[in-house]
């Protein structure tokens, strides 16, 4: 249980973080929320045989803070991150977790585009693979897909840490379209008697929209 804990104690230093900087801001901070699609796959001791999978469910929202010298951003948030991985077509994995993050922005001036770096820390919701077994012959049906779901939460850690970095283009001061890579530090895997070092990293393609 300690995990959940450091989780929570993080997301009460983010609330803090926000209280402060807004009161010490010249420009007042600006909310944001997007949406993206993420390509995730997964590692294991640095290699991968894995393809990547095409996750849907990647949404959050963040507050953006410009410090006083105009040329560096610093954005906290939170987004719910769908992550896994997928071989050929009849295996694939799909893991959703809930990430606080925390980026560094540049603000390039000239050019409404801002490159950044940051790390994340995610909590487990849900782990789960999909196998598909074949198609079958039954009586008055002809090829019917048959697929089997297994719950993997408990194979997992439930908490997953590690870097990012991306550029986000901001059009008309209101729309944003970003593309991110992430990549894990920590292995999830949470199997006794394993010592391979299964890492999460996927890259995410969002589009916000800034209040």
């Amino acid at each position: 249980m300690l995990k959940p804990k450091i989780f929570v104690i993080l997301c009460i230093m983010l609330l803090c973080t926000h209280v402060l900087l807004a009161d010490d801001q010249i420009t007042p901070p600006r909310f944001s929320a997007f949406y993206g699609l993420s390509l995730a796959t997964q590692t294991v001791d640095g290699d991968s045989n894995a393809d990547r999978r095409l996750g849907l469910l990647n949404v959050g929202i963040s507050y953006l803070y410009e410090l006083p010298n105009k040329l560096v951003l610093i954005e906290p948030g939170l987004r719910l991150s769908n992550k896994g991985y997928k071989y050929q077509d009849d295996e694939s994995g799909n893991l959703l977790y809930l990430d606080l993050f925390g980026k560094l922005k540049l603000n390039t001036l000239s050019f409404p585009l801002y490159p950044y770096a940051g790390m994340y820390a995610g909590y487990l919701l849900k782990a789960e693979e999909k196998l598909d077994l074949g198609k079958f012959d039954l009586e008055g049906f002809e090829d019917i897909p048959i697929s089997m779901l297994l719950d993997l939460k408990e194979q997992y850690k439930s908490m997953d840490l590690g870097f990012l970095f991306g550029a986000d283009i901001v059009i008309e001061n209101r729309v944003t379209l970003g593309f991110e890579y992430n990549f894990g530090v920590l292995s999830v895997d949470d199997l006794d008697g394993n010592d391979f070092k299964v890492k999460n990293n996927s890259m995410l393609m969002t589009i916000g929209v800034l209040f």
